[in-house]
Order: structure tokens, then C-alpha cells, then sequence
């Protein structure tokens, strides 16, 4: 009796795991094939990559004013009056300027996936 017992669980596994190689053999299959990129996308236009221009923003120390935020006012050539004077224009008062700086990424288009 113990005899069929074991056949029967060793075959009941070996065929659970003979389907389960196959459908993993599947799946592996489908990640790693290499699909085209549609020839009548408007995006990529069949290359699969696309480029595309983004921007961050990066902080600079203001020029008029150094960095104070405030523009200092002479009455005569060589003199100043100290921290008074008006609000800086180009940074309003903070000190600092944010500008953008643009840059071109390549990406993958979705059209290949």
C-alpha cells in the first residue's frame, strides 16, 4: 500500500511542475521578446524612442544686487548708504534667482510595450 502512495504524489507533482515550467517558459518568453514599435505612431514614428525637452530649476545668486536683495542707491560716485535702498527687481527682495534650464531626455516610446 505505502508503494502507490508515493507514485501517486510523485506523479501528481511531476505534472503539476511539468505545466508550471511550461507556462514559465511562457512567460519568460513574452518579457524578454523584443516587440516593434508601431510604424504609424506619430510620437516615435516607428523607432520606438521619442525625445523630449524637460527643464529644472537651478537657483543663482543675484547680480544687481549681490545676493542682498536690496539695491543700494549712491548720492555720489563711491558712496553708499548701507543696507537701505529699494527692492531688488530681478529677485525680488530674496537674493536669489530661480531660472530654468532646459534639457533634451530620449525616451522609450509607448507604442513598443
Amino acid at each position: 500500500m505505502p508503494d502507490p502512495g508515493k507514485s501517486r504524489s510523485s506523479s501528481g507533482s511531476s505534472g503539476s511542475s511539468g505545466s508550471r515550467s511550461s507556462s514559465a517558459r511562457s512567460e519568460f518568453s513574452l518579457k524578454h521578446r523584443q516587440k516593434t514599435a508601431d510604424p504609424t505612431c506619430e510620437l516615435c514614428h516607428g523607432t520606438g524612442k521619442y525625445q523630449k525637452q524637460e527643464f529644472r530649476f537651478e537657483q543663482q545668486r543675484c547680480g544687481p544686487c549681490q545676493g542682498t536683495g536690496r539695491v543700494r542707491h549712491t548720492g555720489r560716485v563711491g558712496e553708499t548708504r548701507g543696507t537701505q535702498g529699494s527692492v531688488c527687481g530681478y529677485c525680488r527682495g530674496h537674493g536669489a534667482r530661480q531660472i530654468r534650464v532646459f534639457f533634451t531626455v530620449t525616451k522609450d516610446c509607448a507604442c513598443k510595450k
